[in-house]
Formats: structure tokens, sequence, C-alpha cells
């Protein structure tokens, strides 16, 4: 039954169908629309098969906008935090620079004290000496 209305109805599209009697020309006019309907059909699916990976295409390219968004996200942090390490890394070489000539500045005078000290300490001697004597 299912077939005798597709026979019907492709004949009655492509014109050859007056009466419910299957003619040469109606099964000629059938076997045309069953390759049309092939065609159509087989357009349909190449058609979804396009949008399909249409779809997948555009899905994928936001993807790797995003990803591209997210990865220039991180090198612009990156590139900060790097600028800030540099940048502290020579305030503390600076620093230790600082300390170290303080350092050696205080040892310079505390070994100018020394030698002023004894000098000091040498010469009350040599006065307790003269006096006593």
């Amino acid at each position: 039954m299912l077939l005798l209305r597709n026979v019907a109805f492709i004949c009655g599209i492509l014109g050859c169908f007056n009466t419910f009697s299957i003619t040469g020309r109606c099964v000629q006019a059938f076997v045309q629309g069953v390759h049309l309907y092939s065609n159509i059909h087989h357009h349909l699916l190449v058609q979804g098969v396009i949008q399909d990976r249409d779809h997948r295409i555009t899905e994928l390219e936001e993807a790797l906008r995003e990803s591209i968004r997210i990865t220039a996200q991180r090198e612009v942090v990156m590139h900060e935090q790097q600028m800030k390490l540099e940048h502290t890394e020579r305030v503390v070489s600076f620093v230790r620079c600082n300390i170290t000539n303080w350092l050696c500045e205080i040892f310079d005078r505390l070994t100018s004290l020394l030698v002023i000290q004894r000098v000091v300490l040498n010469n009350c001697c040599s006065q307790l000496g003269g006096m006593m004597k």
C-alpha cells in the first residue's frame, strides 16, 4: 500500500498519474522520481553534514579565540610578574650593595676608633708613667 501511494505521489508530481494503473511511462517516471528523491535525500544529507561541520568549525573557532584570549591574558600577567621580579631583583641587588658599603664604612670607623683608642690609651699610660716617677 505504501509503495502504491509513493508511486501515485511521484507519478502525480511528474504529471503521469491519470489512473491508479501503473503504465510503462509511469514506471519510468517513478524510477526518475526515486532517483530524484534519492538525489534530494542525498543532497539534504550532505547539506546536513555540511551544516553540522560548519557548526562544529564555528564552535572550534570560538574555542580557539577563547583559548587565544586566555593565553594572551596569561602572557600579560606573566610579563607583569616578570617585570616585578626583575624590579625586585634590582632593588635587592641595590640594597645588598648599600648594606655591604655600609658595613665596610662601619668596619673602617670601628678600626679608626680602635686606633684612636690605642693612641689615647698609650698617651694615658705615658702620662701615668711620668707621674709615677
